[in-house]
């Protein structure tokens, strides 16, 4: 199991060295005149410097002996699952946030990657997705005065 977190993990900070790579490549301009790649290129990072602690520690439980562990937990999901939902979940970003617009897709996004750590809790994800979505577009519509995509609430 542990040697499945350590893939997990590798596989996230591939992810976020991918997403880097591009959202340069769409061009940064500056922090005062953002270009469309500033936002991913941020998100990147973070994802990248988040994932570095589970990955080390992981990698280290990884390479220690340690009796085979027989228990079984039902509410955990397999990290090749836990990684097909994260590439869903960013695809489901990607190619539906012009349809269905910022707030439906962001919302959908980070509730299928708090259901990836924490199954089982549908009221506490739901509501962690709401609040995290509702203080991202507060921030980006009324403090910075981005116009996010609305879809299909227009």
């Amino acid at each position: 199991m542990k040697r499945g977190n350590f893939i997990f993990a590798l596989s996230l900070e591939f992810i976020g060295i991918f997403v880097l790579v591009y959202s340069y490549k769409l061009g940064l301009q500056k922090i005062t005149n953002p270009g469309p790649g500033l936002f991913p290129f941020l998100l990147g990072i973070f994802l990248c410097l988040v994932v570095l602690p589970a990955l080390f520690e992981s990698f280290k439980k990884s390479t220690e002996l340690h009796p085979v562990d027989k228990t079984i937990d039902t509410q955990a999901l397999s990290p090749f699952v836990q990684l097909c939902v994260v590439i869903l979940c960013l695809f489901e970003f990607f190619f539906l946030l012009e349809i269905l617009g910022f707030v439906i897709a962001i919302f959908l996004f980070l509730f299928g990657l708090f259901w990836v750590g924490n199954p089982g809790r549908w009221v506490f994800n739901s509501l962690i997705s709401i609040g995290t979505v509702l203080v991202t577009y507060l921030m980006f519509n009324t403090l910075l005065q981005v116009a996010l995509p609305l879809g299909i609430l227009k």
